[in-house]
């Protein structure tokens, strides 16, 4: 389970032909957990929302910070993180509050590789919401491909 890639996992190739494509398999990948900015001035600012349960929500203030704020940033392709804004900053959200107590160093790749827990029910409201600002998208271009989309 802490293989990189497909190939550096045990095989045994010697079975033979025993196989046949009845016996093929598949998998499905929860993937990093969807982060999306609401209500902002850009792409790169605004509320932050997280999809759970086939839901979006919110992140609730607490301990909330530059280092959670540059995850997002990442996730995003939006450069560095400029702030971590608490208490609405970017408007109330609506419907479900995901998480709470995000703690981050920074490093992370995805949000969900951060510690949080589910809001303690009546800890957190809306008022609470957090946000980033970040210093903007980071452009990527592709090259040496056949085409528009490889490189």
């Amino acid at each position: 389970g802490r293989e990189l890639s497909f190939d550096q996992c045990f095989a045994n190739p010697q079975v033979g032909n025993t196989c046949t494509h009845t016996e093929d398999i598949g998998v499905t990948c929860s993937g990093p957990l969807p982060v999306r900015l609401a209500n902002g001035s850009n792409l790169c600012s605004g509320r932050v929302e997280v999809h759970l349960n086939a839901t979006w929500g919110t992140v609730c203030n607490s301990v909330w910070d530059v280092n959670a704020a540059s995850v997002v940033c990442k996730v995003l392709n939006c450069g560095m993180a400029l702030s971590a804004t608490r208490d609405a900053y970017y408007g109330e959200g609506t419907g479900d509050i995901w998480m709470d107590n995000m703690k981050c160093d920074g490093t992370e790749l995805t949000l969900d590789q951060c510690s949080a827990k589910p809001p303690v029910r009546n800890n957190c409201s809306h008022r609470e919401d957090v946000g980033v600002t970040c210093s903007g998208p980071v452009p990527v271009r592709l090259m040496n491909g056949s085409n528009m989309c490889s490189g």
